[in-house]
């Protein structure tokens, strides 16, 4: 599949309004929206970037590695999220069977590759964009598996099958699977990638930041500042940027 990588479908709804089981899978989507459209922003910069361009390589490059972090860790915690048992002994993927937990483990390594060459690259200036192109085909299997993952979660079984008020916890509570996730990256990327990679025309609920995270906003770019001159998005006002 060429670039650029489709998006998941989403709802423009409020999904803190919904039963957490009908929320899920637009949860999920919406989460690996971000990457996807952080890959086709990738796709797209990579060409243009010169090595002759020392400050906008160094973006890129750091742009390119905490996107792998995010790629390794998401995968992950989606396989720890469905095969785990959570409280009261549920498993989600009996459940919802195996099409829910596809195998991610060529795109994970293909992902650390790609990380492993951007980490060399930031050590000795090199820059390859053709090299960098190259890596980014891992996107065409990551959608294809992302798009089976969503698609196999089946709201009625899983709302037939687990209380509501158990797989909110498994989802939002302190020991979910959102909350380990954060607790893997450096908040100050993360935070600001979701807000600069999610377009806000096809929801305005998500991310859910709270009120005090969007004030501190603008103080929470600062460190990676210059990533985001990068991205999609402006992590404050949500419009589309241009570079």
């Amino acid at each position: 599949m060429p670039f650029p990588l489709p998006m998941l479908p989403t709802s423009t709804c409020n999904l803190a309004k919904l039963p957490q089981s009908h929320a899920l899978p637009f949860e999920m989507a919406f989460m690996k929206n971000t990457i996807l459209r952080a890959l086709n922003n990738l796709y797209d910069l990579a060409p243009k970037i010169s090595s002759r361009d020392p400050k906008t390589r160094t973006a890129l490059l750091i742009y390119t590695a905490n996107l792998c972090d995010i790629i390794v860790y998401h995968v992950e915690n989606d396989a720890h999220f469905f095969k785990k048992p959570g409280e009261g002994g549920v498993v989600l993927g009996d459940i919802l069977g195996p099409a829910c937990m596809p195998d991610m483990q060529g795109v994970k390594e293909r992902t650390k590759q790609l990380k492993a060459m951007v980490d060399r690259w930031m050590k000795t200036g090199e820059y390859d964009a053709s090299r960098l192109l190259a890596a980014l085909t891992l996107g065409d299997e990551l959608f294809q598996k992302m798009r089976q993952q969503v698609m196999a979660i089946d709201v009625h079984r899983v709302s037939a099958s687990v209380p509501e008020d158990v797989l909110h916890r498994m989802v939002q509570g302190k020991s979910s699977n959102v909350h380990r996730f954060a607790s893997q990256l450096d908040i100050q990327f993360l935070v600001p990638f979701l807000c600069s990679h999610h377009d806000r025309t096809t929801s305005q609920y998500w991310p859910p930041v709270s009120p005090e995270g969007r004030q501190a906003m603008p103080d929470l770019i600062k460190q990676f500042h210059m990533c985001w001159d990068l991205s999609p998005f402006d992590c404050i006002s949500g419009k589309r940027n241009t570079m």
